[in-house]
């Protein structure tokens, strides 16, 4: 047994159209793209870990995966807010009409 798991990747080319064609373990296929695919090597260990935690919680191990970095990234650089502007709007800070706010600045200047 070898000391990384085996992962199998679709490996092809993206058409004019935005459809990937692709020949994997089961033959040539198309889908469409609207995401990234990233392969990580991972120890027998590790994988079987995943595989448990991804059972627990009754997902797919892919989507466990992406939760897992989603709650790192959160971790590390704070949510993404559901709404940015209303986010900006509660911080209070100065607005005015952006022609009056260069007027004041050229104003300042002189």
């Amino acid at each position: 047994m070898s000391r990384f798991s085996e992962i199998r990747l679709a490996v092809g080319t993206v058409n004019g159209e935005g459809w990937r064609l692709w020949r994997g373990a089961t033959g040539p296929g198309r889908m469409r793209m609207r995401s990234k695919r990233l392969q990580v090597l991972v120890t027998d260990d590790m994988d079987h870990r995943v595989r448990r935690a991804a059972n627990r919680a009754r997902v797919s191990r892919g989507a466990w995966v992406r939760q897992a970095i989603r709650e790192r990234l959160e971790r590390e650089s704070g949510p993404i807010p559901a709404d940015p502007l209303a986010e900006l709007r509660s911080l209070n800070g100065p607005t005015a009409d952006i022609c009056g706010m260069i007027g004041e600045i050229e104003a300042g200047r002189s």
